[in-house]
Order: C-alpha cells, then sequence, then structure tokens
C-alpha cells in the first residue's frame, strides 16, 4: 500500500540530522509524490537561527509542501513556516520538544558547565532522570545508539542544547497553515506539558493518536503514514500545481528561443547547464545522460540543490548565493551529485552569473566528470593517512602535540597570506579602476578615494580622507543641496540613479562629472556608500562639438540649396527682364524729349538695371567651378579696390567712418577670379560698414596662418599654408540669433539705397567655397564683428 499520492514532501530529521530514521517511510510513499529530505551538517555545531536558515535554503521552490519535522526539527520547522521563510502547505510533528524535560536540571548543568554528552555508555540513571524517568527509557537508548551512531557526541550534545533553551510559544501562535501532532501512545519521552503547549499555542492542531513506542517513524511507518494521510484528506484540498506549469511553459518558452544555443552546446563534451535565481534547473545539454544517467526533460525545472550530495549541501548553498552577487565571473568548484543509480559523482566545473542578461537570465555551469580523479586522489589521500598514521603511532604526545600546533600555525599563516592577498588584490583593483571610486560613511565622512579620484580632483587622498565630502569645495550650493538629498534618498531605499554634476578641480577648472551612489551594508544594515565619479568633460565637449558640426552642415547644405534655387530663378528672370529693359529702351530711343512719359520710362530702365545686379548675384550664388582662373596677389586685389567708383563712393557717404589698411608685405599668390574675389571684398566692406552705422573704424588686414587643426565648425581642413583676408568693425556687433543665419540671402535689414542686394554675404559665401576656402564670423555684443576668410595659398 502506498501513502502521500501527489504530494510534496519535506522531512526534517531529529537530533542526527542524516535524516536516516525516514528510511523505513520511503519504500512505502507513492511514486508520484516529491521528497525532499533536510540534512543539518554533522562536523559544525549551528546555531538555532543558523539552523532555520539552513533547512529553509535546501526546501526546493514550487509548489508548497508537506513539513513533517521529528524531534529537533521540530521547532525549527515552526520558526521556518512562522517567519515566512518557508510556504508550508501543512505541518506534521513527530514525538517534538517544545520544552526542556526538566528545565531547572538542565540550566544547573549547563550553568556549571558540566560535560553532557549522549552516549551509549551513559549511565542509564542519570540519562532517565534527565529525559524524564520513565521506565522504557531502557527500550530507547539501543534504538538511540543505531540513529546516533555516526553524529560526534559534541554535536549532539549541541543541538540538545538547543532543544532545551528554545522556547517557540510565540511562532506557535502565528502559524496559520494545517497542523498535526503525531503523539505515540507509549512515548513518555516527550512530557505532557509540551503537547499542552502546542494545544494552546495552534488554533488549527489536530492531534493524531497512534500504537507506536517512543519513535514514531522508526517504529510504525505504516500506522504514521496513515494517519498523516488521514489528516492531510480532512485539510484543505491541495492547491493546482499553477505555478509549476507556468515554470514549465516557460522553461519551454526559452528553450524554444534558444535553439541555437541548444545546437552549439548539444554537441559538447562538458555538460552545460543553466539555473535561474532560485537554483531551478532552465536548461542542460543531453550529454548529461552519459555522464548521470538522465535525460534532460527528466530534471529540467528541477532545482539542482536535490541532486547535490547531502555533505556539500551547506557549501553548495553558501557558494550559491555569494556567486548570485558576481557578474561575469569565472568561478570554479567541484561538488558531489547523484546518479540516475543512487550512487554519486564527482563533478567539477565553472560557472558565470548571467542572470542579468535578458537573453540567458540564468547562472551558466560548465561541468565535467572528475570522479575517478578524485577516487585517485581520495585513494592516494588514504594511503598518505595511513602512512602518518603508522608514524603518529610511533611518536610521543609530546611530538604529536607539537606537529598539530604547527601545523595549526601554518594553515592559520596561510590564511592570513591568502586574506593578505586577497585584500591587496581588491585594493589594486579599486585603486587602478578608470572611474573614480569613493567610499563615505552614512555621514558623508571620506573613508576611501582611489588614484582616479586624486588625478580627477587634483587631491591628495591624504588631506581628504576623514573630511565631510559633501562639504568640499568642489560643489557649488545648489549641486551640493541636489547630491545630498540624492544621497539620503538612495539610503532610504530609493533607487540608483546616474547623476550629473559640474565639480571645481583643485586647480580652479570646471568639469562636469556623473555620480552614481551604491549603498553598502553589513548584516542587512546599511553602513556607508560607494560613489563612482566619470569624467564626462569629453564627451559633453564631443557632443557640442558635434552639434556645432551639424549646424555647419545643415547651414552648407542650405545654402547649396539656395544657390541651386537662385540659379534657376536668375535664368527666368533674366529672360524676362531682358526683354523688359530692351523695349523700354527702344520706347526712349523713340518718344521726344519732352514727353512725360519719357520720366517713367528712365525710371523703368534705372529699376532694370537693379534688378539686374540682383541677378547677377544669384547667377554668382549658383555658379559652380571655373573660379579658380588665375594667380593672383590678394594685397593687389585690395589696391584696385581701393580705387574703384564704389569704394570711393561708399567712403563719401560715410564721412565719419575711418578705413585702416594692415596689408602683410611678403603675402603669398593664390590662384582665383580677381572679378569674384574684387566682389567678395567689395560685399564683406559693405556689410561691415552698414553693421557699423554712421560712426566707427573699418579694418581691412590680410596675412598667413599654417592650419593643420580643423577649423571651429569643419569637420575636414586640409592641412598647410592658407592666405587670410580680415574684414571687421569696432560696432555694437551681431547678435547670435542673427549670427547663425548671416549667410542667408535676403536675411539682413537693408537701407533703401544703401546697402545693394540683400545677396552680398550668400555671394560672398558661395565665392568663398568655390575657390576652397573657408569663412569664420566672430562678434561679441559691444565689440564689433569680424570676418575671417582663407584661401589656399600657392608657390607660383
Amino acid at each position: 500500500m502506498t501513502f502521500l499520492r501527489h504530494q510534496h514532501l519535506v522531512f526534517m530529521p531529529g537530533l542526527d540530522g542524516t535524516g536516516k530514521s525516514f528510511e523505513p517511510l520511503l519504500p512505502l510513499i507513492a511514486a508520484d509524490a516529491r521528497v525532499t529530505i533536510v540534512r543539518y551538517p554533522t562536523d559544525k555545531r549551528l546555531s538555532f537561527e543558523e539552523t532555520v536558515e539552513c533547512a529553509a535554503a535546501q526546501i526546493p521552490a514550487g509548489d508548497p509542501p508537506v513539513v513533517i519535522a521529528e524531534s529537533f526539527s521540530g521547532p525549527v520547522a515552526v520558526r521556518m513556516i512562522a517567519s515566512g521563510r518557508v510556504q508550508a502547505r501543512a505541518l506534521v510533528l513527530c514525538a517534538t520538544f517544545a520544552r526542556s524535560p526538566h528545565p531547572v536540571v538542565w540550566r544547573i548543568v549547563r550553568f556549571l558547565r558540566l560535560p553532557f554528552f549522549i552516549r551509549p555508555d551513559m549511565p542509564k540513571p542519570f540519562f532517565s532522570y534527565i529525559m524524564g524517568g520513565d521506565k522504557q527509557v531502557a527500550a530507547l537508548l539501543p534504538l538511540w545508539r543505531q540513529v546516533h551512531a555516526d553524529v560526534p557526541a559534541c554535536v549532539m550534545a549541541s543541538r540538545l542544547d538547543l532543544i532545551n533553551r528554545i522556547d517557540v510559544t510565540s511562532d506557535l501562535r502565528k502559524l496559520t497553515v494545517p497542523c498535526c501532532y503525531l503523539q505515540a501512545t507509549d512515548d513518555r519521552i516527550v512530557p505532557s506539558r509540551c503537547l499542552k503547549d502546542f494545544e494552546h499555542g495552534i488554533p488549527c492542531l489536530s492531534i493524531k493518536k497512534i500504537k507506536a513506542p517512543h519513535f514514531i517513524l522508526q517504529a510504525e511507518p505504516q500506522a504514521c503514514l496513515t494517519a498523516i494521510d488521514d489528516f492531510l484528506r480532512q485539510s484543505a484540498q491541495i492547491p493546482p500545481g499553477n505555478a509549476i506549469a507556468a515554470l514549465r511553459q516557460q522553461i519551454a518558452d526559452v528553450q524554444k528561443s534558444e535553439s541555437f544555443f541548444r545546437t552549439v552546446t548539444q554537441g559538447s563534451l562538458d555538460i552545460i547547464i543553466v539555473v535561474n535565481v532560485k537554483a531551478v534547473i532552465t536548461y542542460i545539454n543531453p550529454v548529461v545522460e552519459k555522464f548521470l544517467g538522465y535525460k534532460p526533460e527528466e530534471i529540467i525545472g528541477k532545482n539542482g540543490f536535490d541532486y547535490i550530495a547531502p555533505g556539500d549541501i551547506p557549501r553548495a548553498l553558501r557558494d550559491f548565493g555569494k556567486a548570485i552577487l558576481t557578474r561575469e565571473v569565472i568561478i570554479p568548484n567541484a561538488f558531489g551529485i547523484r546518479h540516475k543509480d543512487g550512487s554519486y559523482r564527482v563533478l567539477e566545473g565553472v560557472g558565470i552569473n548571467l542572470l542579468y542578461n535578458p537573453v540567458v537570465k540564468g547562472f551558466v555551469m560548465n561541468v565535467r566528470d572528475i570522479t575517478e580523479r578524485r577516487r585517485m586522489e581520495d585513494e592516494l589521500a588514504t594511503s598518505r593517512r595511513h602512512l602518518e598514521e603508522i608514524v603518529e603511532k610511533r611518536t610521543a604526545a609530546l611530538s604529536l602535540m607539537n606537529a598539530q600546533l604547527l601545523d595549526e600555525l601554518t594553515v592559520r599563516k596561510e590564511m592570513e597570506k591568502a586574506l593578505k592577498a586577497s585584500e591587496e588584490k581588491y585594493r589594486d583593483f579599486i585603486d587602478s579602476a578608470p572611474i573614480g571610486v569613493a567610499i563615505v560613511d552614512l555621514a558623508g565622512n571620506v573613508q576611501y578615494i582611489n588614484k582616479k579620484i586624486e588625478e580627477l580632483m587634483g587631491w591628495s587622498r591624504y588631506k581628504i580622507i576623514g573630511r565631510n565630502g559633501f562639504s568640499l569645495g568642489v560643489f557649488d550650493d545648489q549641486s551640493r543641496q541636489l547630491l545630498l538629498e540624492r544621497f539620503n534618498a538612495r539610503i532610504n531605499g530609493a533607487p540608483a540613479r546616474i547623476s550629473e554634476f559640474p565639480v571645481t578641480a583643485k586647480d580652479g577648472n570646471r568639469i562636469r562629472v556623473e555620480i552614481m551612489t551604491t549603498i553598502l551594508k553589513k548584516d542587512g544594515a546599511s553602513v556607508g556608500a560607494q560613489m563612482a565619479f566619470v569624467n564626462i568633460e569629453e564627451r559633453k565637449r564631443a557632443e557640442e562639438e558635434r552639434k556645432a558640426l551639424m549646424d555647419r552642415l545643415h547651414q552648407a547644405e542650405k545654402m547649396e540649396s539656395l544657390g541651386t534655387m537662385a540659379g534657376g530663378i536668375a535664368h527666368e528672370l533674366n529672360n524676362v527682364l531682358g526683354a523688359l529693359i530692351g523695349y523700354a529702351e527702344l520706347m526712349l530711343m523713340k518718344i521726344p524729349s519732352e514727353d512725360p512719359l519719357k520720366k517713367n520710362l528712365h525710371n523703368i530702365v534705372k529699376s532694370g538695371e537693379r534688378a539686374t545686379a540682383i541677378i547677377k548675384d544669384m547667377l554668382t550664388l549658383a555658379r559652380r567651378g571655373g573660379a579658380l582662373s588665375e594667380v593672383v596677389n590678394l594685397n593687389r586685389i585690395l589696391s584696385d579696390f581701393f580705387q574703384t567708383p564704389d569704394f570711393k563712393r561708399l567712403a563719401s557717404s560715410s564721412p565719419l567712418v575711418t578705413f585702416r589698411e594692415e596689408l602683410a608685405g611678403d603675402l603669398q599668390p593664390m590662384r582665383g577670379s580677381s572679378v569674384h574675389l574684387r566682389k567678395i571684398i567689395g560685399n564683406l566692406v559693405f556689410s561691415v560698414v552698414e553693421d557699423l552705422g554712421d560712426e566707427g573704424e573699418i579694418t581691412i588686414s590680410t596675412g598667413h596662418e599654417d592650419l593643420d587643426t580643423p577649423l571651429p565648425g569643419y569637420s575636414e581642413v586640409r592641412e598647410g599654408r592658407y592666405v587670410v583676408l580680415k574684414v571687421g568693425n569696432n560696432g555694437q556687433g551681431i547678435s547670435p540669433t542673427d549670427l547663425k543665419k548671416i549667410f542667408e540671402p535676403f536675411y539682413m535689414k537693408k537701407v533703401m539705397g544703401r546697402s545693394g542686394t540683400g545677396l552680398e554675404l550668400a555671394v560672398v559665401w558661395g565665392t568663398v567655397r568655390e575657390h576652397d576656402g573657408y569663412i569664420d564670423v566672430q562678434s561679441e555684443p559691444g565689440k564689433g564683428s569680424v570676418f575671417t576668410v582663407y584661401f589656399p595659398a600657392i608657390k607660383e
């Protein structure tokens, strides 16, 4: 007859901690039941809370289990479920102690620090008195010896000490799951007051009395399982396994999307395993069947700790918890893993935490079977131990003690050396990090800064450590207030965020940095913060330069489009305007001079001439190619320009404007068109005179300049020597808004009868580009404006 079908069962052992007492139950449990046996380490003493954590960590995630606790594990299970560490479906307590059988006697023994170890040769009267004085203690001791034979007496004593000092009455009142207390009719070991504590403390408790001696689980397993079966049928129905079904569906979806990953890993000679944050296996390649006998579908969806050897589980839990805190760090390890045939194989491998990776979302391990190698190592170790035992038997007690002390000292030195090396490695890693790192306490006092901070801010760590970081003069008042607010919010649980702040280095330079704060904790409490500083000045400068370049590029594209459009319009208007002027001139020739219409015709001809000038500028703006026709000297062209009627007319119309020439004496020649260059000079001079107003000074200068870096706003400038023309004034300057659009046609305000066509600067821009040159405008309010033109110089 089988029991407990369709159940997730968790067995928690008694004082021995090995779980051997449950072995008689296992053949009677249904095959579809999922069984987990909690085990405690037999080589160390754990506190009560450590025991609770150890037990909770071994219970797999998934559907809530039925927890069956014996003896020592009773208070452990109560604390584990009442605190919410494990969501249980039901709780079954067997032969459980709630309080000491003889609290006074036990406290006297512990107060006097008398040694008390449970051993097979313990005097029965003393054992009988401590445990309750029952006549059936004599029948209990043989069974006790059998169950606890492999457990050190000191470990047994520590657990008995715990169970007689723990009062879980308050935890009992917190339980809301169905609870069952299995009471053996012949049990005299658990005092009746323990049962009364349970009856008063658990509102949902039911008591099952079965005919059995002291240890129910060993003596009457079938009767025990029958009672548990009845208890579960009377309690609430088992909830459907929606969580497991959802997990399996999620695993199926992930596997479907990762077909490429499986194709690559299925041919691997090593076992490749992926587990999620709860250690549930989400992927394993088919080679696992070769080494462990399982097909992948048999273990996918199971908790990986279910297959680890019991002795390795505490270490595996500890190492897995540490590994979750890493990121892309290769972690080696080796554990005993259960084969499908029940044997254990030793697997060694490395793992890497890719839980944060949106594709993998798991901890990836690559392992291989080293059982044979480990067996040979164990055999060698056994041989070595055997030889050492022979030597030790022939060594005096004093020599043995000295050797043990020497070994202990050596191990301690090695540990200290390894710890020092680890600390130095961590310190070197942080100190050489490419970003600034500072550690402060909760009050903001600096505990540590690395070299990058020293380089970035120009500090000396010995002068900064111990001072309050927020009171340093690197932050302005607004930045300091904002940084303090975000620092306090981060300490109070706000999510991490990257903030940008301006700071002042020791040399007075202002730089922009990004700051991210990470809270440092110890034992769950915040003890300080780690602040990472990243210098983003270069990135910001690059972004600004890129923006300026894009603005110039857009301006060039716009001017190209305007030039193309101007050329088309000019050709069309030229055809129409030619006919208008031609007919007007014919009419002037035929109409008598005294005719009043003749004056109107003269006005038509003059307007046509002004329109012709505009069309010529538009054609110049649209013209491409053919400008570089001759070798010229810019000084000679300037001298010719100063003798033209246009310049003299401009000078006479602005009597309060002074023109100053600063022409280089050894100016190199350049290639270009004299007509177009004279047009450039005239347009620039007319523009700066118009910007100046009625009074001021105009400066016209020439010179040379060697360019080996890009001009502001240009991405490509040929290296070499350039002839430079500068035309400027000392007027009020040009506003930033007008400066951005100064080369656009008809943009600047014009004065009727004085300003020209409105295309002067647009023509200048197009002609300079035709001469493979560059033009730049610098203007500051109240300091005037300067147009600088660069033309490639030649050696001819």
